[in-house]
């Protein structure tokens, strides 16, 4: 069976890029709705269940109504297409989602439905065709990570498959940060090691580290970093986003970019991609405000949804040429052209015979 899973789409009402639509939405609102439906459309044209791995919401405690009323009313209408147990889609709450400082209430409860499974606790859900996926939701303890927790409902869940027969495909579902995919793309430690939990797992399916990724161990197992469905700041520049689709047969993973708009960033004027800026939210870094306005024109007449000039000057440079009394002219513009103050990408030895010479007839 195949199984597609998304995860991260932070919907919140962001004031910086967006506007209010014709509808009276946040367009941000409106592009994490749409992305969601993108996932549900697909899951519903391969027959397939969905797995969402956590972070619907962007704010805790607190979720902007009509990003809740698009998504709740997706999931709603999905709920109401017969379907059989085995295509029952399931939904971990991330700690953006979570409400209180143990995780027990989250912002995803209302999603339940007869079709829509949602794991407050960790839980063993069956998928059918002799797939079971461990759901472990994010393990909050004093609003933060728990190392505790997550091994104590970890060991739990492991202690729940071993009664499976050979061959039964078992899949973990949680979310957190892997100490490799953190350290590769991040520089950085994570929450767990990734391929420790291939141990017990065949597939292992996380939320919470934006950048879609894959980890891979023996025998086709692997950890996958679904990541967030469409980009959110320009820290996502050249980020491809999207959702994942699983088959549990073969492990295959195949990852599906949403098409949304994109975040750019230029340094200088002469950078610009105008079909890049088109419809995208960009960012300039120019030297002067001359260039910042002149960036501004051409960016507005290609069309990019918002825009963002950042004036950075040119640093100036404090070293100066050392030179002795009495140096001659040839070894001061020797000095001059050997130095951080020549940028020319002229022959020198020409420039240094020419500066010769006008020097020469000035002191004639």
């Amino acid at each position: 069976m195949k199984i597609v899973a998304y995860s991260d789409p932070h919907s919140h009402e962001h004031k910086r890029h967006s506007w209010i639509s014709g509808h009276g939405v946040n367009s941000r609102v409106e592009d994490i709705t749409t992305a969601v439906q993108v996932v549900y459309d697909y899951a519903d044209s391969i027959n397939a269940p969905t797995v969402f791995g956590g972070d619907m919401f962007q704010i805790k405690g607190s979720v902007a109504v009509n990003g809740f009323n698009g998504i709740f009313d997706i999931i709603r209408r999905r709920g109401l297409r017969t379907a059989p147990v085995s295509l029952s889609d399931l939904m971990i709450p991330g700690n953006h989602d979570m409400s209180t400082t143990d995780g027990s209430k989250h912002a995803l409860e209302p999603f339940a439905n007869r079709r829509n499974v949602i794991a407050t606790a960790p839980m063993l859900h069956s998928m059918g065709d002799n797939v079971t996926i461990a759901a472990l939701p994010f393990p909050m303890e004093n609003g933060k990570f728990s190392d505790r927790k997550f091994v104590a409902n970890y060991k739990m869940l492991v202690e729940g498959l071993s009664s499976c027969a050979p061959g039964h495909r078992k899949i973990l579902l949680s979310h957190c940060y892997t100490h490799e995919l953190m350290a590769k793309h991040h520089g950085v430690s994570g929450d767990v090691t990734g391929k420790d939990l291939l141990v017990d797992f065949d597939v292992v399916l996380l939320g919470h580290h934006h950048i879609h990724d894959v980890i891979h161990g023996d025998d086709g197992r692997k950890v996958v970093s679904i990541g967030s469905m469409i980009q959110h700041t320009f820290n996502d520049v050249g980020e491809v986003r999207g959702f994942v689709v699983l088959d549990t047969e073969t492990l295959e993973i195949e990852h599906i970019p949403i098409e949304s708009r994109k975040f750019w960033a230029f340094t200088g004027e002469s950078e610009i991609s105008e079909t890049k800026a088109a419809g995208s939210f960009v960012r300039v870094r120019v030297a002067t405000k001359v260039e910042g306005e002149r960036v501004r024109k051409k960016l507005e007449s290609a069309g990019a949804a918002s825009i963002v000039i950042e004036v950075i000057p040119v640093a100036v440079k404090t070293s100066r040429l050392d030179l002795e009394a009495g140096s001659k002219d040839e070894d001061i513009i020797q000095k001059y052209l050997d130095s951080e103050w020549c940028t020319t990408t002229l022959d020198k030895p020409e420039l240094k015979k020419r500066a010769g010479k006008y020097l020469s007839k000035a002191g004639g």
